[in-house]
């Protein structure tokens, strides 16, 4: 009931998953680059979503302990942080450097989307059974999570189409590696 004391908790909390999202999102990028995008998003998002319906499972199980929401709010920022550099990763293996600005502009609406869907759809429950208004979004991540692992193309040479011209695919690489096995031993 002391709002200084909820502001307080509330910081803490903010505070917890803010400090694990940035410092996760370093290692993140680098883990991405090295990752199969298909299966790097869908751990990603698949963490945030348990890390979501843990917190609303607090209210189902009567959790009001600060360190357990600490904790969840730790694992969510790590787990969220996979998004950003993966995307940026697919969406740069996609197109070129001269339409980059128009493409991830037009894509980038989808933070501002989903921020507003986030907001209207949890508070429909927020005044009766506020712990659903987090498993309900943990079930789109969810049902988003699977969406992405089926019909993600992480880049354009895995349906054999060509990349932008900037771009190395790890199909270019391949092919390079070919080329290079077969030149030094003497065959074409």
């Amino acid at each position: 009931d002391d709002p200084d004391n909820g502001r307080t908790l509330l910081g803490t909390l903010d505070y917890a998953w803010l400090f694990s999202y940035a410092v996760t999102m370093f290692f993140s990028g680098q883990l991405a680059d090295r990752s199969d995008m298909r299966y790097f998003l869908t751990v990603g998002m698949l963490g945030s979503a348990m890390s979501c319906a843990l917190l609303g499972l607090t209210y189902f199980l009567n959790v009001h302990q600060l360190f357990y929401f600490i904790l969840v709010q730790i694992l969510g920022g790590a787990f969220q942080a996979s998004g950003f550099p993966a995307i940026i990763a697919v969406m740069s293996n996609w197109f070129g450097k001269g339409k980059r600005g128009l493409i991830m502009g037009i894509w980038y609406t989808h933070n501002q989307t989903g921020s507003i869907l986030g907001t209207v759809i949890p508070a429909i429950f927020a005044h009766n059974h506020w712990g659903w208004s987090f498993l309900v979004a943990a079930v789109v991540m969810v049902a988003m999570t699977v969406v992405i692992f089926l019909f993600l193309v992480a880049d354009p040479c895995y349906v054999g189409l060509s990349p932008p011209k900037h771009h190395v695919s790890q199909c270019t690489i391949a092919y390079q590696l070919v080329i290079i096995t077969l030149a030094s031993s003497g065959e074409r």
